[in-house]
């Protein structure tokens, strides 16, 4: 009840602020253009852009502009799966367990209903700062959080949905060849206007790494070029480490995950690399109690294709990532020496290598589409300490962390179709994902795999507003 009356309170206000700001009609308004990332959300779909450059042209002293959708999504799922959000957002189907007749207890199909995508944001127009253009965005949806960042890899955790979380919360000042955010929006591995666009919450995890972050971002742009430099630190989107999911790792290493960015411009096109550095302190102190300083770096690397005609596109991404958790990757780090006197540890990465292709057409008021994503795991280039199990195989000491360490490969394939109806988007997906469980060894790599798969169909009808 108290968390009802929170969210009432808090959408109330929105309300009462924006009917203050139109009243009040400010002066000196940074509108004489539109920000430079104003068609850069994935969120901002061209009928929320249409209304936005409306309301723009009609109402330019009024500083609050709210946008969002509303989204029902059925889906149906064959087996079980690992995911997110009572399996809302889905990663790969779960691994085969046998009981004592031989038969898989995974093999069992599920099906739900959900609107926790449907989100609210308020785009705030600011005065001018010198030469700048200022502006902010808050944000949310109602997807809650869950207790862990995955659920289902060692047991379930407790998930709180249709609950109002915050999305993005930033500010943005513009310049004719310079930008900076500072708040919470998309990390830079995520590039918006060259993204995913399946109907399924997923966004191509685990092939495409997934992420928001506090951070500070400075852009510079021209004609041909932008470059991006960003400093950032972890919430919800953490790795995993001794004490679970957690930013803490990042946040006693001191040092903010590093980021830097290429775009290089082509007409409409765009060719993109980036490299993003972390590193991680995983312990303080020891089993036995000793004071430690242990740490591990990790990077991440990818290159992405951007070709963009005016009813076509066609999209393409190769990520190589150490470690790469805290973006939803089959990826992670584990122990490689113990000092038998203070237990103090040395750690290396589990490194993995993805590759999508996302492409649609549109039709006049249909938009075909296709995502094919496919994952390997690399292993690591050093020994590892494979976790310490009892005679039944529960594990008594983690030594491995991250999300699916014991995936070999996955694959998915999954064609959709949009049918656009003024402000009303109903749209049907096909996804089929498939992976490779095996045994971790000493090396970390996969042996003594057994696939398994997953159809998921989801149904859904978005409000655009």
């Amino acid at each position: 009840m108290l968390q009802k009356k929170t969210t009432a309170i808090i959408f109330f206000s929105l309300i009462n602020v924006m009917s203050t700001l139109k009243s009040s009609q400010p002066q000196d308004l940074a509108i004489e253009r539109e920000p430079q990332e104003l068609a850069e959300f994935p969120e901002l779909t061209p009928p929320m852009l249409e209304n936005i450059r409306r309301y723009l042209k009609i109402h330019k002293a009024f500083p609050v502009i709210f946008t969002g959708y509303i989204k029902y999504a059925a889906y149906y799922d064959t087996r079980q799966v690992l995911g997110l959000r009572d399996d809302y957002v889905l990663f790969a189907p779960d691994r085969k367990i046998l009981d004592p007749t031989g038969k898989d207890i995974n093999a069992k199909g599920q099906g739900d209903m959900s609107d926790i995508e449907s989100r609210l944001r308020a785009t705030i127009k600011g005065p001018k700062v010198g030469n700048a253009a200022l502006f902010g965005v808050i944000e949310a949806d109602f997807l809650g959080f869950t207790a862990s960042n995955l659920r289902n890899i060692y047991g379930a955790t407790p998930e709180f949905l249709n609950i109002f979380r915050l999305r993005h919360a930033f500010m943005q000042l513009d310049w004719e060849k310079y930008s900076f955010i500072a708040g919470q929006t998309w990390h830079p591995v995520i590039v918006p206007f060259c993204w995913v666009e399946t109907i399924s919450f997923n966004g191509g995890i685990p092939f495409e790494p997934f992420s928001r972050s506090p951070q500070v971002r400075f852009t510079y742009q021209n004609e041909r070029i932008r470059i991006i430099a960003a400093a950032l630190s972890q919430v919800r989107f953490f790795n995993d480490g001794p004490e679970g999911f957690t930013a803490k790792y990042l946040r006693n290493a001191v040092v903010p995950n590093l980021h830097g960015q290429l775009q290089i411009k082509m007409g409409e096109h765009r060719l993109i690399a980036s490299l993003d550095y972390k590193r991680l302190v995983p312990r303080i102190v020891t089993n036995k109690g000793f004071k430690v300083r242990e740490s591990i770096n990790s990077v991440l690397a990818f290159l992405l294709a951007c070709l963009e005609w005016q009813d076509f596109y066609f999209r393409t991404k190769l990520t190589f990532a150490e470690n790469g958790t805290n973006f939803g990757m089959f990826s992670g780090y584990a122990v490689h020496t113990i000092d038998p006197i203070t237990d103090k540890r040395t750690y290396t990465n589990i490194r993995e290598i993805t590759f999508w292709i996302d492409t649609a057409i549109k039709i006049k008021n249909l938009e075909p589409g296709l995502f094919i994503g496919a994952s390997k795991n690399l292993g690591s280039s050093k020994s590892i300490k494979l976790n310490v199990t009892d005679n039944a195989g529960m594990i008594l000491e983690r030594r491995v962390f991250g999300i699916g360490p014991d995936i070999n490969t996955a694959f998915r394939i999954a064609p959709r179709l949009r049918w656009y109806v003024k402000k009303i988007v109903p749209a049907a997906e096909l996804e089929y994902t498939r992976a490779s469980y095996g045994t971790l060894t000493t090396k970390g790599k996969i042996i003594d795999t057994t696939p398994v798969g997953n159809l998921r169909f989801t149904f859904a009808v978005y409000y655009y507003f």
